[in-house]
């Protein structure tokens, strides 16, 4: 009987610091906390919950760009969490900083980037010293000399891609999903690029399974990023070893096994890792498999996405569908004059390129990073230590802060339209900004207007019943 109280009186005490808990966080949270004074939703303020569970539905985005209208240029979306949307703000959170203690930065928050894996080498998770030789040694990759020897390689899944569309487009009433045949060309082009061989995914005109891994390996990140949140130590690791979350291992053995056989290929390839191998010191394997399953991740989904945006807005929006077609057809009497070269003379269409980066960011969730010691100044607003912090893109491309019309597709704002004279255009940063922006940003640029133009001088297309 004796044992039975002390259980009870166990539980008791258990259940009574828990309910108390559970009280007086949010209290703190709400009165006491150093970011008591920021603007946000009582909700937010008090729990991390509202915010969580947005990201698990999937529009954390639009719920922030909600809560900046509302509240203004900075936001607290969470406890310890500040969103902001102005241009100031990505110079101060995410630009070096140099000061009495040298040049340093705001530190990427660990339980953000955890979901990546701290693989060494990783260009993402490397630290400040790590990251500046990193991007030194992956840069001639992605140079333009690198660029022009990688052309033939991109025109040819490009004119293969055009090829199959044609097949389709021979048939008046065929539909076809562009979504997929995106994903097919920006995967087999990056497979190319970073692995020595592709997916097979035009060829075959269908997914590799390897594609599918990495899709699922996109939607366990939700999943992941709200375990890592919470941090519950060995609970969180016995649910990311369940089966249902394997996708990022078989991601990560698949990428072992065709960088492997690419090594192994002794026959030269205009190709990044023929590149980095010529280096003084190569990259040992680890290393150069880190990096190239980062770069298949972030150069393939992302461009597609983006493309299939491009194609969704101009059907919304004829006028302008109209001048970048007569811009393309206009420039080139054929299809063999459309080069890397030859499209960057298509000032509309990159700025239509543009407008849809803003209304339909491919990464629209923000880049957190962590306030160090001593607090740190972010857009003229004080912000003490230990805070997360980020610009938060979807909401910062579609503020009447930023942006005249904003919700509305308008590229001429990006070729000195008065009537968008006062737009501040410096906010758009679609691959980041400074020294950890997206080494592959030329790459990216180069494959999407490649690819844009040859579509419309190709094809007058239309939206189907439902939207691309």
């Amino acid at each position: 009987m004796e044992s039975f109280n002390i259980v009870v009186a166990v539980a008791t005490a258990v259940s009574a610091l828990t309910i108390s808990f559970c009280i007086l966080k949010p209290i703190y949270n709400i009165f006491f906390h150093p970011l008591r004074n920021f603007p946000g939703p009582l909700f937010c303020r008090a729990s991390p919950l509202p915010r969580q569970f947005h990201l698990v539905q999937g529009n954390l985005p639009v719920f922030t760009a909600a809560l900046h209208e509302l509240h203004g240029p900075v936001v607290r979306v969470a406890p310890g969490e500040l969103s902001f949307i102005s241009s100031q703000a990505w110079r101060d959170i995410y630009l070096p900083l140099n000061d009495r203690q040298g040049v340093r930065e705001l530190v990427k928050d660990g339980k953000f980037y955890s979901i990546f894996g701290h693989t060494a080498g990783n260009i993402m998770t490397a630290n400040f010293r790590e990251h500046e030789q990193l991007r030194r040694q992956l840069s001639p990759g992605f140079s333009d000399k690198s660029l022009r020897l990688q052309e033939p390689i991109i025109q040819r899944y490009v004119d293969i891609f055009v090829s199959k569309l044609r097949e389709v487009a021979d048939n008046e009433k065929a539909r076809i999903n562009l979504t997929d045949w995106f994903t097919f060309l920006t995967f087999d082009i990056v497979g190319n690029l970073a692995l020595g061989s592709d997916f097979g995914c035009l060829y075959r005109s269908q997914f590799h399974p390897w594609v599918y891994a990495l899709k699922r390996n996109l939607r366990e990140f939700v999943i992941l990023q709200l375990l890592a949140h919470f941090d519950l130590g060995w609970l969180n690791r016995c649910i990311t070893s369940l089966p249902i979350l394997n996708g990022h291992t078989r991601h990560e053995n698949l990428t072992k096994r065709m960088l492997q056989s690419r090594l192994d290929d002794d026959e030269e390839h205009p190709d990044i890792i023929s590149v980095i191998q010529n280096l003084k010191e190569p990259f040992s394997f680890g290393k150069l498999h880190s990096n190239m399953s980062l770069f298949i991740l972030a150069g393939s989904e992302t461009s597609a996405t983006m493309m299939t945006g491009f194609f969704s807005l101009l059907s919304e929006n004829p006028e302008a569908r109209k001048r970048v077609t007569n811009e393309v057809r206009a420039s080139f009497s054929s299809e063999y004059e459309i080069t890397l070269i030859g499209v960057k003379s298509l000032p509309y269409l990159l700025a239509c390129i543009n407008e849809t980066l803003r209304l339909v960011p491919p990464t629209p969730n923000a880049m957190p990073r962590v306030v160090g010691l001593g607090g740190h100044s972010i857009a003229e607003h004080y912000v003490p230590q230990y805070t997360v912090v980020y610009v938060a893109p979807w909401a910062a491309y579609r503020s009447e802060t930023n942006f005249t019309l904003p919700v509305e597709f308008h590229p001429e704002r990006f070729l000195q339209d008065p009537k968008f004279a006062k737009d501040d255009l410096s906010v758009l940063q679609p691959f980041s900004i400074g020294h950890r922006s997206c080494v592959g940003r030329g790459l990216a640029y180069a494959e999407i207007q490649l690819t844009l133009a040859k579509i419309l001088y190709n094809f007058d297309f239309e939206v189907a019943a439902s939207k691309l």
